[in-house]
């Protein structure tokens, strides 16, 4: 258990967009904005969402370092959530235009999860250590009952 899968750990957009506009709303109505305030944070967010539309990692890319270099533009909410949740993890969020195979959301799973397991199992999917473990665990229960149905026979 102590070797690390290699593999890329994708982020989900959907996720991110849906963040960002809570985010917002919390933030102008808190702040109490003039509808072209409200407008302009807005057109900022849209901008940077819009990113992830895009059909090439390489376009998508550089659209991304074009909004960062405008950061003095980027509303104060926005220069915060990409500083925590962005822009270190750009190139998690935008491996679907990488790989084909890869989802653009991982909404088709989270459905899954929602719909079929408990929340105590739900949470275990959500980082690498607790999937691993949740694995690791089925193979040694699948292993045990592997085991005693040898026995019985």
């Amino acid at each position: 258990m102590d070797e690390k899968p290699n593999f890329d750990e994708k982020l989900c957009i959907i996720h991110l967009r849906r963040t960002i506009y809570t985010k917002l709303k919390r933030y102008t109505r808190r702040n109490k904005f003039t509808d072209e305030k409200i407008e302009k944070i807005y057109k900022n967010a849209k901008e940077f969402t819009e990113i992830f539309h895009e059909k090439s990692y390489n376009i998508a890319k550089e659209k991304f370092k074009q909004y960062i270099n405008k950061y003095e533009e980027i509303p104060e909410v926005l220069q915060q959530f990409m500083e925590k949740h962005v822009i270190n993890f750009i190139d998690r969020y935008l491996l679907y235009l990488k790989d084909p195979k890869i989802e653009k959301t991982s909404n088709k799973l989270d459905n899954y999860y929602r719909n079929t397991d408990p929340e105590i199992i739900k949470k275990r999917y959500k980082t690498r250590n607790g999937i691993l473990s949740y694995l690791y665990y089925q193979m040694v229960d699948l292993t045990d009952k592997k085991e005693k149905d040898n026995l019985s026979l």
